[in-house]
């Protein structure tokens, strides 16, 4: 994919959830308030049918609309489509107290972003016969537990190896470690969550990933990262946390303390550099880095399709996890993403919509400001497929039975239940956890219509299944939060998406 120097344009410079944890990832932010002011964002962003000349106008004043409510800061927005960049925009301030705008070499950490970072090293030492995906952890470390024998490399990086992600712990957990080994040691005598490759659960498995790393190659993962990726690709501003001098574009991270902007949370010197969390870079290097998955200048076609191919359970079932990038549908067609959210004061995420040949990079510098669905907020300005659930109205339900059954079969998935007659056979059951389901219908009694998209005729598949139309409904409960169903030619559900947006 050869990226072209985008048009000139004036640069704008603005002026000023419950989490799953507080790392970032496929969970980690709460899904975007529907509050008053925010509204208006959603009116702007329903204005589908606009000539392409305004679509930077628009863009533009739905990050403002954000930015606004959200009290983001900065924040840097790349579009790119069909290898061209579309839009490169810069907003607010990379440092409030200096008054420092953020520019295109304003350098932000990406925290789980960095995941599919340390995937792409992974399979470089897998192309050199250095390791296998499906090599046993214990292999390549000494003194594992028992326990781990079933733990793969591959486990590691798709969430299936059930271990916990210790990034859930206090900031004083963080603040107190000093090496590697010391986070290894505490993960030693956790207790798994399931036995390896029994369901899906967002995990550190990455930064166990980067100790093999560093282990294989004989060299610290900053040097590797550095040497056999960012050098490579001409990433030239991007690096591990700590590896290198002070940046002087460097974003501050905010975090918001009742009410109030304040500097994001300090931590270890080895914390901030894992290897599921430590990368920072630019939205400039990061247009390269996507590039280098559209060809073999970094990795052969076998790796990107393992990257890129959805995990396997123990039973042969499949959930849309890769390797480093969350894989799960949007309206029925395929995505690839992954956000990061740090407690250092940062949100970031990296949305690829294969079939629009779309991607959307956003990077920001506070934490939990939702850029994950902010993302795909700015898809659905420049393709309609991707537009705003939130933007649909309530309708007459022409089916409540079929409305009944799936919102019944959303009760029965919080309580574990398995194997439910409105779900078809490859509904990936084990790919959420009960708590996504609980915190969906909190407060709930029902659901309400808003509408039906039948889409047989685009030919999307998932699970190698054909999807027939996607059901969108409003729960009615604690945060009136949107879900959404792909459903194949019975009418069972192949996919249902609780975190809609």
């Amino acid at each position: 994919m050869a990226v072209l120097h985008p048009p000139t344009e004036k640069r704008q410079i603005q002026h000023p959830a419950r989490d799953k944890g507080l790392r970032g990832g496929r969970l980690g932010v709460k899904p975007i308030p529907m509050t008053a002011s925010f509204s208006i964002l959603f009116i702007t962003v329903a204005l589908m049918v606009l000539p392409g000349a305004v679509f930077a106008d628009e863009a533009d004043e739905v990050i403002r609309a954000w930015m606004a409510e959200r009290q983001i800061p900065g924040a840097a927005l790349i579009i790119v489509k069909r290898g061209k960049i579309l839009k490169a925009a810069n907003y607010g301030y990379a440092d409030t107290e200096a008054r420092r705008p953020v520019a295109d070499t304003t350098v932000f950490e990406i925290a789980s972003m960095t995941k599919q970072f340390t995937a792409a090293a992974v399979l470089l030492l897998a192309e050199e016969g250095k390791l296998k995906l499906d090599d046993p952890v214990s292999k390549h470390l000494s003194d594992v537990p028992a326990g781990w024998r079933d733990i793969t490399v591959r486990r590691l990086l798709d969430h299936t190896s059930g271990l916990y992600d210790d990034w859930d712990e206090n900031n004083e957990y963080f603040q107190s470690k000093n090496s590697d080994q010391e986070f290894l040691e505490a993960l030693k005598i956790s207790k798994l969550k399931f036995a390896p490759g029994e369901r899906h659960a967002y995990s550190c498995g990455p930064f166990i990933a980067g100790m093999i790393i560093a282990k294989l190659s004989g060299m610290p993962y900053s040097e590797f990262m550095r040497k056999r990726i960012f050098q490579p690709l001409g990433m030239l501003s991007t690096f591990v946390n700590g590896s290198g001098p002070a940046i002087k574009d460097a974003a501050i991270g905010y975090v918001l303390r009742d009410g109030k902007l304040q500097r994001g949370v300090q931590m270890s010197r080895t914390a901030h550099a894992r290897a599921d969390v430590g990368i920072s870079t630019t939205a400039r290097d990061l247009v390269k880095w996507l590039e280098a998955h559209h060809d073999a200048r970094l990795l052969k076609d076998g790796s990107l399709r393992e990257i890129f191919s959805f995990a396997k359970l123990n039973d042969g079932s499949t959930v849309p996890s890769g390797l480093g990038w969350w894989l799960n549908p949007i309206r029925g067609r395929p995505l690839r993403h992954h956000g990061g959210a740090f407690r250092s004061g940062f949100n970031s995420t990296i949305n690829w919509y294969p079939k629009s040949d779309l991607a959307v990079i956003l990077l920001a510098n506070r934490f939990r400001s939702s850029a994950n669905d902010m993302g795909h907020v700015i898809a659905g300005v420049y393709d309609p497929i991707y537009r705003t659930t939130s933007s649909r109205k309530v309708i007459s339900d022409p089916k409540p039975a079929r409305t009944k059954r799936l919102y019944e079969m959303l009760s029965q998935l919080s309580e574990g239940k398995l194997d439910l007659p409105p779900a078809a056979p490859v509904f990936p059951y084990r790919y959420y956890e009960l708590t996504d389901w609980l915190d969906l219908l909190e407060g709930a009694d029902g659901m309400k219509f808003l509408g039906c998209d039948n889409i047989f005729g685009r030919g999307d598949r998932i699970f190698g299944k054909r999807i027939k139309e996607i059901c969108f409904y409003r729960m009615n409960g604690k945060d009136s939060r949107p879900v959404s169903f792909l459903l194949d030619l019975k009418g069972k559900a192949l996919y249902t998406e609780p975190y809609e947006y």
